[in-house]
């Protein structure tokens, strides 16, 4: 069958009107055309006879509710113009549906996308008024047009837009047509009358000026209506009361039909028969159609009917009170005829419709990661309580990430969580191998976005092993698979489980290349992650190089899906000391910054950032501000305070804070290897050598990381040498070399002073260790710690004395404040004295400042027992 030339148009009857005053400013032929009218004014059929008559190459996307978002429009227009034969497979055109949906700075994605045309295209978009967000729309059209010399654009709309406006008046060529221009002129009415056998001049005339020449008004008054101001609320009165006379003088079936077939927005003549139930359908059809109450559009397998919006929203109306409860049954079957013909967004309002949550639940099982980014549709399911979704885990889900997405609605996420925890856990039992594994998903996912992630590993577990299960029985997920494996490996990531996270990966990466977009991009990414936090930075070079050469637009590499790919290059860039770079990394991200789940790790890179510029006091305002500021209402997970902590730590040791570092310390897990070794830095600067090599020695198992290894022995040689032990250094450096050649580390050198560093690489030369030399290459590492601190270790007691004395000065205030003698006082201001190496109050107040004695622990600093 022959393709149409402009793809999507709705097909003309033969008793057009002619306007040919209008269809010559259509033929200006200027890159952008806006037409304004009322509705009922005939806008579409002007356009769509023009474009016809001239031989316009292009597609026409109507915009209704599963094209009135931003996302989705463009989706449609990508599928439109592959359907066309305007854009081959597997172009940037025909992944544009799917890339679409992962992105939240469109306009690069379809700049790109649109310059692969390679002949002049017309894009139609009707009924631009129902878009959701027309405004940015419009700014997607100024710059594509801008951009994109083949293309070409017509609007239709009710409403003024931006695309009137001075600034795309400024920028592009344009032809507007208002609503003035839009009424017909005393000719026109009078074709139109003439058709209707009336054709006496007087009466032309008066009906001409009655209907301020509305092609629906004038209708309208042809059936014995009045008129009015020619106003978009003054046209549906008209058509609500039009549509009533329609059906109070059709035969019952007739209204019947009508009403029924309003359900959807457009229809096939398989979906009308369901809807209906008729036999004469088709009868039915031709005849709406003539009378021009149906448009229909021709596509290549069956033509789509569709009321005019404001007819459909009158006949919804005077079905709300003649159908009754038969419209639960119309809008289930419009549901399943919308999931079947891949429009999950309109099948979804049909289901909620319907009062189906059971059939919402389906809906969500097969397309609701596709339906998650679209704002919309939680607009859709927002009404429906926790207590309404109690049964219904994957409802309370999408409500719970909704509502997370949305910085007013985040205590009442948090209860939708809960609901889907419980919830799945309630239905799991007795739910196929797909939802099983779909709802061990949710629970893993809610744990994880509430802030713990350690709980939600066993979900993990169980989704991940269901995951690998039979591929029949897990057909329902269709697309989702390889999402689902990567949203539990990031569960398993989170919950420190790195090697676990890895094995989940595994299938994704053996199928990349067929898998969709958005996971594939998060799983290369998520390895690039794992890949560096461990420290195998030339297998992360690799994985990063995957992204990087791969099909992934920047468009979605610069959003959430690309997220740890961000991660794994601004950590790529620290280990070669690129601060800057490791800069631009983090803000590629800034505009997600504020709900992306691993924002830690991006305010722990910029604090070491600050550390290796020599600030490391801006570091520790920075994580003062992300831990009480912008984290603020809820609490710091577990596993992100294991992550700022240390970072905390670090940076109070290059101040030579040492108590301040100690108090953090204390709240970390005393047997993580990071701790150890941050316990270790801090006894080696201390001069306490023999701690210092204890607890190195304990760092050393099977699951120590190269990143973890390679300072372990850089400290444990530097310790060493400091000891006057140089022939004990050796080992450990050769080691440290062994693994820096292998995976290409760096950034431990700068964890051990310049005077260590330089120390040791007189040794390697005294010795003849080359590879050692090499890699105490100190081009460019920069020095963040002091040679040596001073040991202030202050008792509970003491730390109470000393912020007494802060505000009052003499032995006596001090001691009646404390309750307690002035003996006792004396004797603990001597030993804090002694301490701090200060002769008096003022000296000791002084050294206590310097050395962060008298400030309060931080919000990372209290928790002894996580």
């Amino acid at each position: 069958m022959a393709v149409p030339i402009l793809y999507g148009a709705p097909r003309l009857s033969t008793d057009l009107i002619r306007r040919d005053r209008l269809v010559r400013l259509l033929d200006e032929r200027a890159p952008l055309t806006v037409v304004r009218g009322p509705g009922g004014c005939g806008k579409t059929v002007l356009v769509a006879s023009s474009l016809h008559e001239a031989g316009v190459a292009g597609v026409w996307v109507s915009v209704d509710s599963s094209t009135s978002s931003r996302h989705a429009l463009w989706s449609a227009v990508g599928r439109r113009l592959t359907s066309a034969g305007l854009a081959p497979p597997g172009s940037s055109l025909d992944l544009l549906g799917e890339m679409a949906t992962t992105v939240s700075d469109l306009q690069p994605l379809l700049r790109t996308a649109m310059s692969a045309l390679r002949v002049p295209v017309m894009l139609v978009l009707d009924d631009f008024h129902s878009l959701q967000e027309p405004d940015t729309v419009a700014e997607d059209l100024i710059d594509l047009l801008a951009a994109c010399p083949q293309l070409s654009v017509t609007v239709t709309t009710r409403t003024p837009s931006s695309l009137e406006g001075s600034l795309a008046g400024a920028k592009l060529d344009r032809v507007v047509i208002t609503p003035p221009s839009m009424a017909l002129s005393l000719e026109e009415t009078g074709q139109v009358l003439a058709a209707a056998g009336l054709t006496d001049p007087a009466e032309v005339t008066a009906l001409h000026h009655a209907s301020g020449g509305s092609v629906l008004l004038l209708r309208a008054l042809l059936r014995g209506h009045g008129a009015g101001t020619i106003t978009y609320e003054s046209s549906r009165v008209v058509a609500q009361g039009l549509v009533s006379d329609l059906l109070r003088g059709m035969p019952e079936a007739r209204r019947h039909f009508m009403m029924q077939t309003a359900i959807p927005e457009e229809f096939d003549l398989s979906l009308a028969r369901a809807l209906a139930g008729s036999e004469n359908v088709e009868e039915q059809l031709d005849h709406l159609e003539s009378q021009g109450v149906l448009m229909r559009s021709d596509r290549i397998d069956a033509p789509l009917y569709r009321y005019h919006p404001l007819l459909r929203e009158a006949l919804l109306i005077e079905g709300e009170t003649q159908l009754g409860s038969e419209l639960s049954r119309l809008h289930r079957i419009a549901a399943r005829w919308c999931e079947a013909h891949d429009s999950p967004k309109a099948a979804l309002g049909h289901a909620v419709a319907a009062h189906d949550l059971e059939f919402v639940s389906q809906i969500l099982l097969a397309h609701g990661i596709g339906l998650l980014p679209q704002r919309d549709v939680y607009a859709m399911l927002s009404h429906l309580s926790a207590a309404a979704v109690a049964r219904h885990p994957l409802i309370a889900l999408m409500l719970a990430v909704g509502a997370y997405a949305r910085r007013n609605r985040r205590f009442r996420a948090v209860e939708y969580f809960a609901v889907a925890i419980a919830a799945s856990r309630v239905m799991g039992s007795r739910a196929g191998p797909a939802e099983r594994a779909a709802l061990a998903t949710v629970e893993s996912v809610a744990f994880r976005l509430t802030g713990r992630p350690a709980q939600g590993v066993s979900s993990a577990r169980r989704a991940l092993r269901l995951l690998r299960g039979d591929p029949v029985l897990l057909a329902p997920l269709r697309d989702q698979l390889a999402y689902l494996r990567s949203q539990n490996a990031v569960t398993l990531m989170r919950a420190g489980r790195t090697d676990e996270a890895r094995a989940a990966l595994r299938d994704n990466m053996a199928d990349l290349e067929s898998i969709p977009l958005s996971p594939a991009l998060a799983t290369v990414s998520l390895q690039a992650a794992l890949q560096v936090f461990d420290g195998d930075m030339k297998s992360a070079a690799a994985s990063v190089a995957l992204v990087d050469e791969g099909r992934w637009p920047a468009a979605i590499r610069n959003d959430y899906p690309g997220a740890t790919y961000h991660l794994a290059k601004a950590i790529q860039a620290m280990e070669d000391f690129d601060v800057e770079g490791a800069r631009r990394h983090v803000e590629v991200l800034a505009p997600h910054m504020a709900t992306l789940e691993y924002r830690p790790y991006f305010v722990a890179i910029e604090a070491l950032a600050d550390l290796a510029e020599g600030s490391p006091a801006l570091g520790l305002q920075r994580l003062d501000r992300f831990t009480t500021g912008d984290v603020g209402r809820r609490h710091l997970a577990q596993l992100d305070q294991r992550l700022l902590g240390p970072v905390r730590a670090l940076l109070h040791l290059a101040q030579g804070q040492v108590a301040r570092a100690d108090q953090v310390l204390k709240s970390l897990p005393a047997k993580s290897a990071v701790v150890m070794i941050l316990r270790a830095l801090r006894s080696h600067l201390t001069g306490d050598h023999e701690r210092a090599i204890s607890l190195l020695a304990r760092t050393h198992t099977p699951e120590t990381t190269p990143r973890i290894a390679a300072l372990a022995h850089l400290l444990a040689a530097a310790t060493a040498l400091r000891a006057d032990r140089p022939h004990l250094a050796v080992a450990p450096l050769e080691k440290m070399a062994a693994v820096m050649a292998d995976c290409g580390l760096r950034s431990h050198l700068a964890l051990v002073p310049r005077s260590d560093l330089l120390a040791l690489r007189v040794l390697a030369e005294e010795k003849n260790l080359g590879l050692v030399t090499r890699c105490l290459d100190l081009e460019g590492v920069p020095e963040v710690l002091p040679e040596a601190v001073s040991d202030v270790s202050l008792t509970e007691r003491e730390r109470v004395v000393l912020h007494a004395l802060v505000e009052r000065s003499s032995q006596a205030e001090i001691a009646e404040y404390l309750v307690v003698s002035p003996n006792t006082v004396k004797s603990q201001l001597r030993s804090l004295y002694r301490k701090l190496e200060a002769t008096g109050r003022e000296e000791a107040l002084a050294v206590a400042f310097a050395s962060g004695l008298l400030e309060r622990p931080g919000p990372a600093e209290h928790s002894p027992d996580l």
